[in-house]
């Protein structure tokens, strides 16, 4: 027997907000083993029940670190940069200074949705996390980019123009 997803005991209350709500969602979040459950099955793949979008950015992702690593593999690294533009280094120290806002509005949004529901307070406190934690990394990345005059900074030689470094810090963020 399958268990309607946990929207449903919030918003299905009426058979019309029931129905609404079975179709938008379609997948049931838990199973429980019955009778003739198939609790014993092989369980399916965890990206199953990810939405078409986020698969396809998963299996782009995969793809544009194998094309990276191809790069790579057939032109090369450049050679280390000599000189490194100092208003490059200020915008960086000015990135860093700028994601402490995002952080501090993020981690208010985190504390307020302690008052929502449930379902929203999952959904919001995992999307909140993940935010959160990737501003971290970038302020982390920012910070050592900007005390550390760039970190190892690369001629890329890819670049259409003028000279321009690929910095190393940024590439791997």
């Amino acid at each position: 027997r399958e268990i309607v997803p946990c929207v449903l005991y919030f918003t299905g209350r009426t058979p019309v907000a029931r129905a609404m709500a079975e179709q938008d969602l379609q997948q049931p979040i838990l199973k429980v083993a019955g009778p003739s459950s198939d609790a014993h099955k092989p369980q399916e793949s965890p990206f199953r029940p990810w939405p078409l979008a986020a698969r396809a950015c998963m299996w782009f992702s995969y793809a544009q670190i194998v094309a990276s690593l191809v790069v790579w593999w057939l032109y090369g690294i450049g050679p280390l940069m000599e000189v490194v533009d100092e208003d490059e280094v200020k915008v960086f120290h000015r990135a860093k200074v700028m994601l402490l806002p995002a952080i501090l509005l993020e981690s208010c949004y985190l504390i307020s949705s302690r008052s929502y529901s449930e379902q929203l307070k999952l959904h919001g406190s995992e999307m909140s996390y993940l935010v959160i934690l990737e501003y971290c990394v970038k302020m982390t990345c920012y910070s050592t980019m900007s005390h550390f005059n760039g970190g190892p900074v690369h001629v890329n030689l890819r670049a259409w123009g003028p000279v321009r470094g690929c910095y190393t810090v940024r590439y791997i963020e």
